[in-house]
Parts: C-alpha cells; structure tokens; sequence
C-alpha cells in the first residue's frame, strides 16, 4: 500500500496512517466483538469505509456506511462483507468493486451490507 492514495475512491490509507488509527480507534457498545481487529484501508467519503480483519487468517473484509441507519441501530452500520482482501483488491483492478453501502430491506425493515444484488438489480 505504500503511501497510498491510489485505488478506489480517495484511495488507500498511507501505511505511516494505519497504524495510529488503528491503535486510536474506539467502536461504541452494541457493535461486533470483531470491530477491535479492523484496520481501515480505505475511505469512500461521507463516513463510507473499507476495512481487514487483521484478527482473521483469510483476510475477510468488512464495510461501513453510517449514514441511512437510525441512531438506535448504528450498530448495523458495520458490516461483513463477501471478500477477502484479495477478491476486494481484484474486484477493484476489474472495476467492479462497489463501496460498503448499508440498505434497509424494503420487507422486513431491517438493515445489511449491500451485496452485489443490490447494486446490479434484478436480472
């Protein structure tokens, strides 16, 4: 990642920035024991965020959009998302990597991560 600032959006975070960010970094209650192993690669703009689970082998990455979810379930704003950092870094050299947007389920009410179905729309 080097000094960053190249990749999706506003680009990915220097290395000299990964660090005290992640030692800085503190999630309210009521958010996933996994929030504590994040590191922030990425920032999207309007608190939209890309993070690795540096406390989980295969690198899973996790998303974060804090803007359409109440206050009371804030918590759903941080998500898993269905990628590695590898599959993550290939979707974007593909342009096919879409930001971690939070969707309410029009059904049920309730709040997820968005997944490709819901960028792409039904077929």
């Amino acid at each position: 990642m080097g000094d960053g600032g190249f990749g999706p959006a506003n680009g990915l975070v220097p290395v000299a920035e990964l660090a005290p960010s992640f030692l800085d970094q503190r999630w309210p209650a009521g958010f996933p024991e996994e929030a504590r192993n994040l590191l922030t690669i990425c920032h999207w703009g309007c608190g939209i965020t890309s993070f690795i689970d540096l406390g989980d082998p295969a690198g899973p990455m996790w998303g974060m959009d804090p803007n359409p979810a109440p206050e009371e379930e804030i918590a759903a704003s941080l998500f898993r998302q269905d990628m590695t950092l590898a599959s993550w870094l290939l979707r974007w050299t593909e342009s096919r990597l879409y930001p971690p947007w939070l969707f309410e389920d029009p059904n049920t009410g309730k709040w997820h991560g968005g997944a490709d179905a819901d960028w792409e729309g039904p077929e």
